[in-house]
Parts: C-alpha cells; sequence; structure tokens
C-alpha cells in the first residue's frame, strides 16, 4: 500500500510534527513584511474612520443612528467600545443584517432599518472605552491630540484584528492550494461543482475533484476527492480537510473540527460507504492529539509531505 492511509507511530508522528513546527517557524518569520504591510495598510483605513465616527458622533458624545449610517464608521464603532461587539452579536441584539451589510460593496443588497441603527447607536454609545476617550467623563469635546490618539488606539485594534484573520486565510490558501497541485499531480482533473447542493457522487467523476470547498451535510469541506475507479485501496472517496495549528492547545480545536465534520458527513448519507477522511496539517500539534485523531479514523497527512497524498491517490 502506498503511505496512506496509514497509522502513523508515535516515533513518526513525533518526527514530522518536529519537521511541521520548524517549517511554521522559519514561513512565520519569513512573512514578517508582507504581515506589516497588510497591518499598516489596514491601521491608515481604520485610523480615517475612527476619525470620521470622532466628527460624526461630536467627539462621541452623540452617537446616533444617523451617525452610524456609513459602512466603515458603523464597522469601527464596533471596536471602540470596551470589547469588541461582533456582527453576530450586533444583528442579533438590533435583529438586523449589519453582519451583511457591512461586506457588502454596494447598497444593491440588505441594509439595516433606520430602527435598527438607532439600536446599535444605543448598544455602542454606553460602551465605549473611557480610557481611550477620557474627555466623556468631563463632557467636554476632545482636544485634536485627544481626537488623534483615540483614532489611531482604535485603528490599531482593528489592524491587529484583520492580521490574526489575514494569516489564518493565508495558510488555509496556501494547504488548498498545494493539496490540489498535490491531487493533479496523482492524475485527477478538477471538475466545476454547483456551489449550493452539491452532490459528491453526482457532481465528480472518478478521478476527479472540487476546486472549491464544498458542503456537505451543512458542513464545509475544504477538497472533496472522488478517487479513481478501481483504486488498491478499495476506498471510493477522500474529503480532505487543510488544518494549520499555532500552538499545541490550538491543534486539539483544529483536530475535533475535523473530527466533528466528518461525523456530520457520515451523517448526511450523501457519501459513499467506503470513504475516508483526510486532514492535511501544517503548524504546531500536540502528540496525543495527533494519535488520538488517528484512532478516531483521522488519516494524517502533513503539508510538508504532500507526495504521501499523491501516492495514495494514484
Amino acid at each position: 500500500m502506498p503511505a496512506i492511509p496509514y497509522y502513523w507511530t508515535p516515533e513518526e508522528l513525533a518526527r514530522d510534527a518536529g519537521e511541521a513546527r520548524r517549517i511554521f517557524v522559519q514561513q512565520r518569520l519569513a512573512l514578517e513584511d508582507d504581515d506589516r504591510r497588510h497591518y499598516g495598510g489596514v491601521l491608515d483605513d481604520g485610523v480615517a474612520a475612527a476619525m470620521r465616527l470622532v466628527e460624526s458622533t461630536d467627539g462621541l458624545r452623540h452617537v446616533t443612528g444617523d451617525a452610524l449610517r456609513e459602512r466603515t464608521v458603523l464597522n469601527i464603532a464596533r471596536y471602540a467600545t470596551r470589547s469588541l461587539i461582533s456582527l453576530d452579536d450586533l444583528d442579533t441584539l438590533t435583529n438586523s443584517c449589519f453582519g451583511a451589510w457591512v461586506g457588502q460593496s454596494t447598497d444593491r443588497g440588505q441594509r439595516p432599518t433606520a430602527a435598527a441603527f438607532e439600536a446599535a447607536a444605543g448598544i455602542v454609545a454606553p460602551r465605549l472605552d473611557p480610557m481611550r476617550a477620557p474627555w466623556l467623563a468631563t463632557g467636554q469635546a476632545p482636544s485634536a491630540e485627544e481626537a488623534l490618539r483615540f483614532a489611531q488606539w482604535t485603528g490599531s485594534i482593528l489592524a491587529a484584528s484583520r492580521l490574526i484573520a489575514y494569516r489564518r486565510n493565508r495558510g488555509a490558501q496556501r494547504q488548498e492550494e498545494a493539496t490540489r497541485q498535490a491531487i493533479v499531480a496523482a492524475g485527477y482533473a478538477e471538475r466545476p461543482t454547483p456551489g449550493r447542493g452539491f452532490d459528491p457522487l453526482a457532481h465528480l467523476a472518478p478521478a476527479s475533484f472540487a476546486g472549491r470547498a464544498r458542503s456537505v451535510g451543512g458542513a464545509s469541506m475544504d477538497v472533496p476527492c472522488r478517487l479513481r475507479d478501481g483504486h488498491p485501496s478499495g476506498i471510493e472517496f477522500v474529503a480532505i480537510e487543510c488544518k494549520e495549528s499555532n500552538s499545541s492547545i490550538n491543534s486539539r480545536k483544529r483536530l475535533f473540527e475535523v473530527s466533528d465534520k466528518r461525523t456530520r458527513w457520515d451523517a448526511s448519507g450523501r457519501l459513499p460507504n467506503l470513504n475516508r477522511t483526510v486532514a492535511v496539517l501544517a503548524g504546531v500539534y500536540d502528540l496525543g492529539e495527533l494519535a488520538a485523531a488517528q484512532q478516531r479514523g483521522i488519516y494524517v497527512v502533513w503539508e510538508h509531505r504532500l507526495p504521501d497524498l499523491t501516492d495514495f491517490l494514484r
């Protein structure tokens, strides 16, 4: 049999987990310039938005629905509070659609009502961070220096939050692209698949894979792949998940995410009985969690050993 499906021994897991950690550290340090550029760009936009928030609310003293009707102003207002107000929380608390609206680039989609903007203002105003806006305690308008300091501080919180998400997405995109290249190297072809109503067997011919993540049983699958007919393993389909972890503690969450998805995929009844779940891993992983994942039936493939996946698919 090729290298996978395979139950890695503790010694093999330790060897490859150590190599994955070394590569993760090397890549993270090498990408510092990219992180700096991304942070700086978001910071500039965040500071500008925070300054507009200060101006539209009379120095944060009159936070009204009308003052929050600009997307960037509403969004930065969430970061001006003592703790971040997520868009999901804001939608729930106001029974509105701020999450969808903030993510739009035009006015053609959903837009919160005037009542929703007023409700959002009522949530933001009493939660403004007094440390960043000390003038609110006196009722006086902020000085130019105070307003700028508030804007820079708030913009930096936004930029740091966006950088975390950017790093996560950057790693996911790298892993998924590398995984698809490994599948192509095995002689498989990418097939167009519908964004909704994806049926692994109906929409994927033997020896093919989906070029984008697709949902099965309400759970997203990074790389659905149907094996070639007569594959020596007897397996017909593999659901491939790409996971990067930055700590041993985080690795537990990442591996349980894979297991949870596998349960939902199996329960959907849309996969062939002869299917397996593969986790393509990069970064830092706890050896005990890796062993437990294997015991739950997850096939472990390391990103730095993707030829193992290619060999298996052939």
